[in-house]
């Protein structure tokens, strides 16, 4: 993972470990000074679940995405966290390319059904659900957003939710992108507004064609009285001639 300094000419922290420790001790991976910030304040930890923020024992609460934590929190890359007076945002390892995101026929692919909104969490429009309708147009025009002077796109096609941000200077999960592909979870930032994509709906297609049906197993016929009935004469039967062959046999000695 990579954290940037917000506001600061400070020089990007990187790390490949799947837990880093932040706070104002030498011990830690990244040491931060100033106001509010405890020796041993946070760890960012990498597991199954994700990216996982621990606020340590004895450490004030942080704040991510400007609401407060106290113990943990799940991140996603474009989270911006308040240490004390520094201000962090969380970065992913690569930097993929526009064209590595997202194919450039995908965005020509037709519409499909599924659901697919921003949720504004920043910015003038924070709280509002905006859906994505086949498309949807936010910035200098569409959905206006104050500061920005460009326009960003999202359209529902074959292939999902793919961004059209030419000009609009926009940052996915705190990278500047121009086009690409979106998933649920991804956030999106234009001057000081930001944006989560909620993506429920959509699913990859292709997977779905090929999942196996679910057959249910057989289900098992009850046992009619009658044929029980049968079972039982014919053991009776059984156990007659067996007596019988035996009287026959001690008879004959």
């Amino acid at each position: 993972m990579r954290i940037a300094f917000v506001h600061s000419s400070r020089e990007t922290f990187r790390s490949t470990d799947d837990r880093v420790r932040i706070g104002s001790a030498a011990e830690n991976d990244l040491v931060v000074a100033g106001n509010g910030v405890a020796a041993r304040h946070v760890a960012i930890i990498e597991d199954r679940r994700g990216l996982v923020l621990e606020v340590l024992p004895g450490a004030p609460h942080v704040y991510v995405n400007a609401r407060p934590v106290r113990e943990r929190a799940l991140l996603r890359f474009g989270d911006h966290l308040n240490v004390g007076a520094n201000k962090l945002l969380l970065l992913p390892d690569d930097h993929p390319g526009d064209d590595e995101l997202v194919p450039r026929e995908a965005a020509n692919d037709a519409a499909r059904p599924g659901f697919a909104a921003l949720r504004a969490v920043a910015g003038t429009l924070s709280g509002r659900l905006l859906p994505v309708e086949t498309t949807l147009t936010l910035g200098s025009r569409g959905a206006v957003l104050p500061g920005v002077a460009g326009i960003c796109v999202l359209q529902v096609s074959g292939c999902g939710v793919v961004l059209d941000a030419a000009g609009s200077g926009v940052f996915v999960n705190g990278l500047p992108r121009k086009r690409g592909k979106l998933q649920g979870g991804d956030q999106l930032t234009l001057g000081e507004h930001r944006f989560v994509v909620e993506a429920p709906g959509l699913q990859d297609g292709t997977a779905a064609e090929q999942e196996a049906p679910f057959e249910p197993p057989p289900v098992r016929q009850p046992e009619s009285r009658a044929s029980r009935a049968e079972y039982g004469w014919l053991l009776g039967t059984a156990a007659l001639l067996a007596v019988i062959i035996a009287l026959l046999l001690w008879w004959r000695h």
